[in-house]
């Protein structure tokens, strides 16, 4: 059985947001900007954070059929597990059908160094269809939207004392996230489609 995450000046962040009866989630890790031990105070900090990412730019991004529903922060210390929960209820706002949920766009965390293990990302959900090419990708101007909406969260981080990093499972170390790439191309998660999980 592998060992737990072990690293309490790291935080496991999840965004939960459903659709019908599909629960999608986006997992992002943080730590403080001084690289502090966790306190409450700041799994508080950082859940509140990523909940104003969702209400404020995020779901700017979705069709209403993305709905929010909570963001949990949890330290990453099997010893000392705090936890903080915010709940959220916005849908999205954008007018136009999405694409079916297994539909989505990768967004990349990159920060500075070389290979897989150095990036990490997160998984637009709901995209409009008018924004997809008939070859499968996404027109330019809704990849730089979508550069906009990762740019707000590392900016609103920062404003609040946080980081976002790449938590490096197998050592419990992590490496500071330092921009954002949107990959042109549609992805799909077939998990995300109806009866075959979440």
């Amino acid at each position: 059985m592998p060992t737990p995450p072990n690293n309490p000046h790291v935080a496991r962040v999840v965004l939960y947001t459903t659709r019908d009866t599909r629960h999608m989630l986006n997992v992002l890790h943080c730590a403080t900007s001084s690289d502090s031990v966790l306190s409450s105070t700041d799994l508080l900090n950082m859940a509140n954070t990523v909940a104003d990412w969702w209400q404020n730019s995020y779901r700017q991004s979705c069709s209403p059929s993305q709905v929010g529903e909570q963001v949990v922060a949890t330290k990453l210390d099997p010893s000392d597990p705090l936890q903080s929960t915010v709940y959220i209820n916005g849908p999205g706002t954008q007018g136009l059908g999405p694409e079916p949920a297994g539909t989505t766009v990768a967004v990349s965390w990159r920060s500075g160094l070389a290979g897989r293990k150095y990036r990490g990302r997160f998984y637009h959900l709901s995209t409009p269809t008018n924004n997809v090419t008939p070859a499968d990708g996404i027109i330019g101007s809704w990849q730089l939207s979508l550069t906009g909406v990762a740019q707000y969260l590392l900016n609103h981080l920062v404003t609040n004392g946080l980081k976002a990093v790449i938590f490096h499972r197998a050592s419990d170390t992590y490496t500071p996230v330092l921009g954002t790439v949107v990959e042109g191309l549609l992805d799909s998660q077939r998990r995300r489609l109806a009866e075959r999980g979440f």
